[in-house]
């Protein structure tokens, strides 16, 4: 690269953040439509109507690009500083979680179907690359940690207690499975409205099952 590419890796985006925001775009709905490997810079660069340097200038290489466009994707489904400040409402433990799957689900929904963020963390999470570790720690486990100390405060559980960890994978499993075979479950069960209409049955049949599960669960390692 060019001294003169460091100056202006972009020369006709308005301002280096405006092509850094872009090439992030571009590059979240390619590594969603075409996955980490299939995807190149070059499509993605040109997507983004920047130059074959704008890559290396803003973000090193593509490996790192698709790790910043794994963690924006999963910080965009649910920031970390949201879901503290849900867990932490001077509210009961089950009040907490209904608040919690309403903003997740509410926000699955409300995007489209064809949405980068749902799609490039589905396909990472079913097929990981080296990044995988990068966005877990990063995003997931700090998140987990947030979300099990409700789940185990909700079965009177200490936090590392195995069966409030299960509990809380169970009630996370619930959500992506949903959105990640969406397409499939509209097929295998057309009687069931699928459309943004139906988010808040979706939501309090997910809540339901999550609180009657968790006292059972509770329940028998109490006993």
């Amino acid at each position: 690269m060019t001294s003169t590419d460091r100056q202006n890796p972009d020369p006709g985006a308005q301002a280096p953040a405006d092509t850094k925001a872009r090439l992030l775009e571009s590059a979240g709905r390619i590594f969603a439509a075409k996955g980490f490997r299939r995807a190149t810079g070059k499509e993605i660069c040109q997507d983004a109507g920047a130059n074959m340097a704008a890559i290396n200038y803003h973000f090193g290489s593509k490996d790192s690009l698709y790790t910043t466009v794994l963690i924006e994707a999963h910080s965009r489904l649910m920031a970390r500083d949201e879901l503290a400040a849900t867990m932490s409402l001077n509210v009961p433990p089950q009040e907490r979680l209904a608040v919690f799957l309403n903003r997740l689900i509410r926000r699955l929904f409300t995007q489209s179907a064809g949405s980068w963020p749902i799609r490039v963390v589905v396909r990472e999470m079913a097929d990981p690359t080296p990044a995988f570790r990068t966005l877990v720690d990063k995003e997931i486990l700090p998140k987990s940690h947030i979300l099990r100390r409700t789940v185990a405060e909700l079965m009177d559980l200490p936090v590392e207690h195995e069966a409030a960890l299960r509990t809380t994978i169970s009630i996370i499993a619930q959500v992506i499975s949903l959105f990640q075979n969406r397409a499939a479950f509209e097929q295998i069960f057309p009687e069931l409205d699928w459309s943004e209409a139906a988010m808040e049955p979706v939501r309090d049949h997910i809540l339901t099952f999550s609180l009657a599960g968790a006292e059972a669960v509770a329940a028998k390692h109490r006993a």
